[in-house]
């Protein structure tokens, strides 16, 4: 019984005291450029996870796109059609990558260069038991420069 109670301890323990990841050990890469038609476009965006521990990382089942935002006003993400939106936590182990297709809107004159962001709100495990799970503090991840075309 001793025995096993230690291992419950320890696994408890794990995430606990787990790390968060830093922003710098996280790459939000984009196309370098997009095209629009009618003022509507697709960007696909991908979430690397540099770092040795897995994330845990806070999303929508269905609102996911409202942690993405743009450094210009001038452009939108399109919301998606559903029926039921619920809080989930995503899982992105160490070295892989996590793909999006932003569905957006381009304002008619608007011809700028822009960055995409994504808003990181980290997690202690992977699931939502209670608040105390999440990491209250929210991190922006930039990515480099999106050029339109």
């Amino acid at each position: 019984m001793k025995i096993y109670l230690t291992i419950v301890f320890l696994i408890s323990a794990q995430f606990l005291f787990a790390q968060k990841i830093e922003v710098k050990d996280l790459v939000l890469y984009s196309q370098k450029t997009i095209k629009y038609k009618k003022g509507n476009g697709k960007l696909i965006v991908d979430l690397w996870n540099k770092s040795n521990d897995t994330l845990f990382y806070k999303s929508m089942s269905c609102s996911w796109q409202n942690f993405y935002f743009f450094d210009n006003p001038n452009i939108h993400v399109l919301p998606a059609n559903c029926d039921k939106n619920i809080p989930v936590i995503l899982v992105l182990p160490p070295s892989e990558k996590h793909r999006v297709e932003l569905n957006i809107k381009i304002d008619k004159k608007f011809t700028q260069d822009f960055k995409v962001g994504l808003n990181i709100r980290q997690s202690k495990t992977n699931t939502f038991l209670d608040n105390e799970s999440l990491i209250e503090k929210n991190e922006v991840l930039w990515s480099s420069t999106i050029y339109l075309r």
